[in-house]
């Protein structure tokens, strides 16, 4: 595999520069200033190229989140979410019960209030918090709607 430091490295040697550490070091920091500002000056078009190739590649870009979560960092950062999301659970009121929420449902005929799915005999049913448990809201039945978990899902945190 090309290793762009070792070839930088090389090159400089190559040139037989007494200081070539000094002015690698220098060319890197360039370099990366130039990344940041470009990064900051076309961030909007950075953004919808990457969710525009994440479309044409949706299995790949699964595939490769698949494989990040089953690598060591991959699991601490799920390990971490769960417990972040374990500790908001325990400051907020949690009253919900079972008959509640298939009040819930019932009440909004067991469908998502977002895109009218059939949420009957569905997997893929979610409760969606109006207030975000990560904004202060509560595991009650006034903060609950019933939606599909693609919906809840493109709401996002909040």
């Amino acid at each position: 595999m090309f290793d762009k430091k070792d070839y930088i490295k090389k090159y400089f040697a190559r040139l037989q520069i007494a200081e070539h550490e000094q002015y690698y070091d220098d060319f890197l920091e360039q370099i990366k200033w130039k990344r940041q500002d470009y990064y900051l000056t076309h961030k909007e078009k950075i953004k919808r190229c990457a969710e525009k190739w994440n479309k044409e590649n949706k299995e790949r870009t699964l595939e490769h989140i698949k494989k990040y979560y089953r690598t060591p960092k991959g699991k601490a950062l799920s390990q971490r979410g769960e417990a972040k999301r374990r500790a908001n659970l325990k400051e907020v009121i949690n009253t919900l019960t079972a008959d509640e929420w298939l009040e819930i449902l019932e009440e909004h005929n067991f469908k998502c209030v977002y895109c009218g799915k059939d949420l009957i005999d569905s997997f893929d049913t979610t409760r969606d918090h109006i207030i975000p448990l990560n904004k202060g809201g509560n595991n009650i039945k006034d903060n609950i709607l019933p939606a599909c978990r693609s919906c809840n899902c493109k709401k996002g945190g909040g």
